[in-house]
């Protein structure tokens, strides 16, 4: 009687599932800067350097290209990836970036 009851119950448990796994795509760090934006371009060489630069070199254009430069720059120290940022000196003694080349 007992050997039944142990058989009964062993049925009712939930046998483990085998479950698909999906491959893991490695996803790009610099992937918000690829849509296309009058404050800044993004290139990319051919021997793989990406390249965040000012649409034009005015001031104005300089200026309202700072926060994506330092963004660029903040997610590359992140990644630890490597960087040559270039600057230039604006009317007011203030320190701009004009290029950010990231290296593969």
């Amino acid at each position: 009687m007992k050997l039944m009851a142990r058989k009964a119950k062993a049925h009712l448990k939930p046998q483990p599932r085998k479950v698909a796994l999906t491959p893991v795509v490695k996803k790009d760090p610099l992937d918000e800067f690829k849509k296309t934006s009058p404050h800044y371009k993004f290139e990319t060489t051919p021997g793989g350097q990406r390249m965040l630069s000012a649409p034009n070199d005015s001031e104005r254009s300089l200026l309202s290209f700072q926060p994506y430069a330092q963004r660029a720059l903040a997610i590359a120290q992140e990644h630890r990836l490597r960087i040559r940022p270039h600057s230039v000196q604006g009317s007011r003694l203030k320190i701009l970036y004009n290029l950010v080349v990231i290296f593969p």
